[in-house]
This record gives C-alpha cells, sequence and structure tokens, in this order.
C-alpha cells in the first residue's frame, strides 16, 4: 500500500469513530451508548493497525488533523448520516481489499475492516429500526 492510500484509509476510521463519539451524547439509553462505544473502539483500532503498515513505510505514525464532527440533525438523522459513511467506507475498504498489487498481510486487514464496518452497518440499522431512537 502507498502512503496516500494509508493515510485517507486512517483519516476515514478516525473521523468515523470521532462521530460516533459525538451521537453518544445524544443516545437514547445506556445500550446503545455503550453499542456506539464499541463501534468507535473497533474504529480507533482499525486505524491503530493501519498506522503499523504507514510505519514499516515511514518510520513514524501518521496523526491525521480531522475535520470537526458535527450533529447531522437528531440522533435518528445522526444515525442515517453515520450509516451511509459506513457504506462508502466499507465499499473503499473491499475495493482495496481485492487489489493485486497489495500484498497478502494487507488484503487480509483490509477485508477484515471491511468485515467490521459491515457489522457496524449491521448494528446501526439494527438501532434504527428498534423503537430505541
Amino acid at each position: 500500500m502507498n502512503t496516500s492510500i494509508i493515510e485517507n484509509l486512517m483519516y476515514n476510521q478516525l473521523f468515523l469513530a470521532a462521530n460516533y463519539d459525538l451521537i453518544i451524547s445524544i443516545a437514547p439509553n445506556k445500550d446503545i451508548k455503550t453499542r456506539l462505544h464499541n463501534f468507535s473502539a473497533d474504529c480507533k483500532n482499525n486505524a491503530t493497525f493501519l498506522d503499523h503498515f504507514y510505519q514499516e513505510i515511514n518510520n513514524t505514525s501518521f496523526y491525521p488533523l480531522l475535520q470537526k464532527p458535527v450533529f447531522h440533525g437528531n440522533f435518528k438523522e445522526s444515525l442515517l448520516w453515520i450509516l451511509n459513511y459506513i457504506e462508502n467506507s466499507y465499499r473503499m475498504f473491499h475495493i482495496n481489499g481485492y487489489k493485486k498489487t497489495y500484498s497478502e498481510k494487507e488484503a487480509k486487514l483490509l477485508n477484515y475492516i471491511a468485515g467490521n464496518l459491515n457489522n457496524h452497518c449491521i448494528g446501526v440499522t439494527q438501532m434504527l429500526l428498534t423503537k430505541n431512537c
């Protein structure tokens, strides 16, 4: 993987984590707050895994300056925005996971993160479909 792709993927995960952290403050109950916190932690761990590849190339870590996350309406509207962001993120990781230019180790990580994002999508959809929001 080249540096710019890793930076983009790391930014994507850290920005998603920041948005999860923001909407935790307006989550309607403790169970949903816990689930959102776990999703945020997954994204931060994904960024850490990607940083290992970045360090192999550059001998330093990457610390992106993130755009400030904002609310996208009420809790339900914010979840819908996150669902759309997850979908775009999933597509980016899934497509890159099958490029022949990446090593097997890199492809496995990208596919692992894509699977993680798929689980987030299912979890957020479940939150939206229940009467908890």
